[in-house]
């Protein structure tokens, strides 16, 4: 019975004191049977809501740290001079002198507000990599009062997390990560942290969604929330009924900057890796395979004939990477890593070999032109600064050759001078875009003039004849869709190209 169902129940009883007596035992014999037979056949419940967080709060709130801190900003000269006479005089110069000096350049500082949470009575603390990056001082205050002068042991911008250490006299009292995989949406969750600086402050919710993919990097999944989290609460932990750091309050989304009901923590499984890391190495060393990746949605599971919209698709293998010694070509679905399938977003392959030793061999499950392969590969260690991509242009030729119009597109043979005047690189053939008609699915599908188109449907191009061909291909299979490999400004990307309803047909 639901709580409210009782309380109706309740309600009834007191309007009919007496109603219960005249129920005979006999039917509620038989009520008590049905309703141990149906108890009897549903699954465990979930977990309720719990009658208070106090009990909670008071036990881990003394591991949970306010942080503050310092960062001095180098001022450059500024001459503002105020007329004489000047309406409201007196306040233009108070301002320049409490908000950036008066032109003399001299230095100012600025300060923030964040939380972080004790997972070492030694002294180690989890917070943002954003509360403390630019810090050039950073003060850790207790709940009890007592201010300790922290050093960063380490940061992790890619995912925003930073590892702390302070020094104390004795023990300090700690919390310990969960397992993040564990709870589920809806489940009862509990924040704690300092916002807007105002100090510690308890606030609770649920799981409102799991795995959100809110920046564009992907090595991270967050765990959504409608606890109320806001500026200050940065670094701190969400909790789990348990009692278990289930993730890292990170971010909120918000039109007005305050609490609208939309945070965002990352999940501690996650974050467990990246603190290890911190505290062994000082930085993380992540695993890596060197290609670029993209998500095999519908349509270009559709070009390729895929039952299932699942893996990642290959746009780029990277020179001397354990891709290309191992065999990997651009156009391989990736499928499964390490034995550990590889879901719906391309970026869980990403976190899949971020998590993977280096050093560690590993078989690599993919699939290319309709068959599976099984490779063997050595993990890599990702590289400190990949090479930025090469910067590219359009050409100025409205001129071309072959068909008028494949798909809209008016296309050209990649020949040398062609190649000069995109920008192409030597180690990139195909077939040159010179024009797309704005109306047509090809510009719908990001084609742009100056784009180079590499394969269709995974198989080589370098002509508008073998653009017409695979498409011709493509046709008598009954497809609607082709998957394009284009070149476009020093970017590889898959791109799905729906087929025009004459070309389909």
């Amino acid at each position: 019975m639901t709580a409210f169902t009782r309380s109706r129940a309740v309600a009834a009883r007191a309007q009919h004191p007496h109603a219960v007596t005249r129920w005979s035992l006999a039917p509620i014999a038989a009520l008590a049977l049905v309703a141990a037979l149906v108890l009897g056949s549903q699954p465990a419940a979930a977990r309720g809501a719990p009658e208070s967080f106090a009990d909670l709060a008071e036990e881990l709130s003394p591991a949970v740290v306010n942080i503050s801190t310092v960062q001095v900003i180098e001022n450059s000269e500024r001459n503002f001079n105020v007329p004489e006479g000047m309406p409201f005089g007196e306040f233009f110069e108070e301002f320049q002198e409490r908000f950036g000096g008066r032109g003399n350049g001299e230095p100012r500082e600025a300060r923030s507000l964040g939380s972080g949470f004790i997972v070492d009575k030694s002294g180690y603390v989890v917070t943002n990599n954003h509360v403390v990056e630019k810090a050039d001082e950073i003060t850790v205050l207790t709940m009890g009062g007592e201010e300790y002068s922290a050093e960063i042991v380490g940061r992790d911008d890619r995912t925003d997390l930073a590892l702390l250490k302070i020094k104390a006299d004795g023990d300090l009292p700690t919390v310990s990560f969960g397992d993040s995989d564990e709870d589920r949406i809806g489940d009862w969750i509990m924040a704690i942290g300092n916002p807007f600086g105002i100090g510690h402050s308890v606030t609770a919710g649920i799981i409102s969604a799991r795995n959100r993919p809110i920046d564009a990097a992907g090595y991270v999944n967050y765990i959504q929330t409608d606890a109320a989290i806001n500026r200050g609460n940065s670094g701190g932990p969400m909790f789990n009924m348990e009692g278990e750091v289930i993730g890292v309050n990170t971010a909120i989304f918000s039109p007005s900057g305050g609490n609208v009901g939309i945070g965002f923590a990352i999940p501690s499984n996650d974050a467990r890796y990246v603190i290890d890391q911190l505290k062994e190495n000082g930085k993380v060393r992540r695993g890596w395979l060197g290609v670029s990746i993209q998500d095999v949605n519908a349509a270009i599971a559709r070009s390729l004939g895929l039952e299932e919209a699942r893996g990642a698709i290959v746009s780029r293998v990277f020179p001397d990477s354990p891709a290309e010694g191992a065999g990997v070509k651009t156009g391989d679905i990736i499928l499964q890593w390490d034995g550990k399938k590889v879901g719906d977003k391309a970026n869980s392959l990403s976190r899949l070999v971020a998590r993977t030793d280096i050093g560690k061999d590993v078989s690599l499950l993919i699939l290319r032109d309709g068959d599976k392969k099984t490779l063997t590969l050595t993990t890599g260690e990702y590289p400190e600064e990949l090479e930025a991509a090469q910067g590219g242009g359009q050409g100025d030729s409205d001129q071309f050759a072959g068909p008028d119009l494949i798909e809209g597109m008016e296309l050209k043979a990649l020949t040398n001078d062609m190649r000069r005047q995109l920008r192409v690189p030597d180690e990139v053939d195909g077939v040159a875009v010179t024009k797309v008609e704005r109306s047509s699915e090809a510009y719908g599908a990001g084609v742009r003039r100056g784009a180079v188109i590499m394969r269709i449907n995974q198989r080589p191009v370098e002509n508008p004849q073998d653009v017409l061909s695979v498409i011709g291909d493509a046709k008598e299979q009954g497809r609607d869709t082709v998957l394009l490999l284009i070149h476009y400004r020093g970017n590889t990307a898959h791109l799905p190209l729906k087929l025009t309803e004459e070309e389909a047909e």
